[in-house]
This record gives structure tokens, C-alpha cells and sequence, in this order.
């Protein structure tokens, strides 16, 4: 089987490992389940499978991605291993970076810092800090990493971007040789520079689809603006602002269909599940429009993009009303109301009768 130029499923290479899908499993196919991974492609020596069932709340691609990442820390863990036993196989190193006395792998297909031996002890770039030419994070020697909650005994660590630490495996990840990534910045290649010249030269809006129907994220308005319906109100940021969730980091919000807004439900009074509306859940909208995020609060236009990212166009997700909060409000709206009802003392009626 030639991985390599097998249209369609996933083929990559890294430190000296090749992870490839089979026919019909790549990543824009939801009928995938499993990846492998070889030592070279013409032996299937070490061979890795890696299952993973779709999960919850995550689109096929994140799945996917999630599946590519498993096997990439199973490949890391190897290589600890035969470094630690003194078998390392040729093609399997990366560059390397003390932090504290502690050697780290530098891992550019991830962006990410990978101690050399304790391959589960990993520092990723989305808890550095971002200061454009250099990142900086606090760093605790007896657990080698970020703490959690940050103290006197830690350090502040700061080190080059990533085209600096490993030219060569930028390089190679991006195909191009090593004087053109000297040339350039890890912003260069975090960022999708098409979508950032179209959102910062040419002012293209990102759009989101709510259930068929195009949104512009307009935030110098504040608001989610329907595309071709003048009469709607659209989705202010402010109104949904209770229904923003920390730890998902979106909204989940009631929406109209039919007249493309928002629409506040009477919960003390909700007693079944509203027929007229539907559940949706999108991003924040520094995720939804990052660049204007910045624009509207006078900070730098790059801040914080190479974490975020720059995207054109989302999708929400309709969540079905029984996987929402909802639920629980209309079971305790029909107990409370059951319990009322008890309360309530029922007098007969006197009738006149007749004389006898």
C-alpha cells in the first residue's frame, strides 16, 4: 500500500514514525474510526491502532484531529522510551530546549513543549503568553510546568518563537526551505493569512449560519445581523450575555427561526419544551471576529489571533432541547405547580334546594 499518495485518507510523517489512515478514513469522511502508525511505510513494524468513537459535541474534524494528536503522543512516548533505554532510531529527535535544568523537546506539529523524559509532561503554546517576537509563562521546577495557581517560588520563563527553536521541523512541516522560514514569523504561519488580509484590507465581516440563515458578526454594532432581513432585530451580544457559558466558552441561546432572533422565554412559567423555537450554541465573539474584538477595545489588530485564529465563516450548532438547561426548569415548574394545586382547599358548592 503506497501511504503516501493515497488521496484519500491521512498520511503524515513525524520524528521518524509515518501515521496514515486506510481508504474512506480521512478527515472529511465520518465513517473513519481508526489511524495506524508505522515505524517506516514499507513495514508496518510497531504498528499503533489508534480507535476513537465519535464524541460528543465535537464536529468529525476536532474527532479527527483529537485521533492524529493521540497518535502523535503515542510516537512521543516511544521515542522517550528508546532515548531512555539508549535506543533511539534514527529521524526520531527534535530540538531541544533547557528550561531550568530540564531538557524539553520542541514540537512544532503541535506547538508545544514535550519533556524529554516524561513524554506526558507537556507545556502547550495556548498557556504561553504572547509578546510577538518571544513567548513568556511562569514555570514551577518541582512540577515542570505551569502551575495552576501561580506563586513566589516560580520562574518566568521566556523563550523565541518557533521558527526560531526549530527552523528545520517548521521547514518541513510547511514545505519550504530553511531561508524562507527564517524570513518569517510564527504569525506567519498560526494565522491564516488569507482570512487576515480579507478581514483587516478588504473589511470582510466574518458570517455565521444559525439554522439556514447568514449572520454577519458586526461588532461596532454589537450584534449577530441578519443578511436580507431588514425586519429582524438580529441577536444582540449584550441581550444573550446571561446565556454565555465560562467553561464552553459560547453562548446557548433560545432562537426564532422564523423571524431570526433572539427570543427570551418566560421560565417561571415554562411547562414543556417550545415548539416555535430552537436551542442554538456558537462561539464568543472574540472567537467569532477576534480582529474586531481587538479594533473595539484599542488593542493591537494581532493580539492574542495566533491562540484564536482568524476564520470567515462558522456554523452554530442547534442543540436538541433536551440536552439544555431547560429540562430541569420545566421539571421544577411542574412540581412546584403540582405542589400548589395540594394546597389548594376545594369548598362545595351550597345549593338552594327546593322547599318541601
Amino acid at each position: 500500500m503506497n501511504l503516501e499518495n493515497n488521496p484519500d485518507g491521512f498520511y503524515e510523517e513525524y520524528r521518524g514514525y509515518i501515521i496514515a489512515s486506510t481508504d474512506n478514513n480521512g478527515p472529511d469522511n465520518s465513517n473513519r474510526n481508526s489511524l495506524t502508525v508505522y515505524y517506516n511505510s514499507k513495514s508496518p513494524e510497531y504498528a499503533f491502532i489508534e480507535r476513537s468513537e465519535e464524541s460528543k459535541g465535537l464536529e468529525n474534524d476536532e474527532a479527527f484531529k483529537q485521533m492524529v494528536n493521540e497518535a502523535r503522543s503515542y510516537i512521543d512516548s516511544c521515542c522517550c522510551k528508546d532515548l531512555n533505554q539508549g535506543t533511539e532510531k534514527p529521524g526520531t529527535s527534535l530540538q531541544v530546549v533547557d528550561i531550568e535544568g530540564t531538557n524539553f523537546y520542541v514540537d512544532v506539529s503541535r506547538f508545544q513543549l514535550i519533556e524529554m523524559f516524561d513524554s506526558k509532561n507537556i507545556i502547550p503554546f495556548h498557556k504561553m503568553e504572547d509578546y510577538g517576537d518571544c513567548y513568556r509563562f511562569d514555570y514551577n521546577k518541582t512540577i515542570k510546568n505551569i502551575p495552576e495557581y501561580p506563586n513566589r517560588r516560580d520562574t518566568e520563563i521566556e523563550i523565541p518563537e518557533f521558527v526560531v527553536l526549530d527552523p528545520g521541523g517548521m521547514a518541513k512541516k510547511y514545505k519550504l526551505s530553511i531561508e524562507e522560514v527564517k524570513n518569517k514569523t510564527d504569525f506567519d504561519f498560526m494565522v491564516d493569512q488569507k482570512e487576515f488580509d480579507l478581514r483587516v484590507n478588504q473589511g470582510r465581516l466574518p458570517t455565521i449560519d444559525i439554522a439556514g440563515h447568514i449572520f454577519y458578526v458586526d461588532m461596532r454594532m454589537d450584534k449577530l445581523r441578519p443578511k436580507d432581513d431588514f425586519l429582524s432585530n438580529g441577536i444582540g451580544f449584550e441581550e444573550i450575555d446571561p446565556y454565555f457559558s465560562d467553561e464552553r466558552n459560547t453562548y446557548l441561546i433560545p432562537y426564532d427561526p422564523k423571524k431570526h432572533e433572539f427570543r427570551e422565554l418566560d421560565y417561571d412559567n415554562l411547562l414543556k419544551i417550545p415548539k416555535d423555537l430552537i436551542a442554538v450554541e456558537f462561539p464568543f465573539q472574540q472567537v467569532l471576529d477576534p480582529v474586531g474584538w481587538n479594533r473595539q477595545n484599542g488593542w493591537d489588530l494581532k493580539q492574542d489571533l495566533k491562540h484564536i485564529g482568524v476564520k470567515g465563516h462558522f456554523t452554530a450548532q442547534v442543540v436538541d432541547w433536551k440536552q439544555t438547561y431547560i429540562v430541569a426548569i420545566i421539571n421544577t415548574n411542574l412540581e412546584r405547580r403540582k405542589e400548589e394545586k395540594k394546597e389548594i382547599k376545594i369548598e362545595p358548592k351550597k345549593g338552594k334546594g327546593r322547599k318541601m
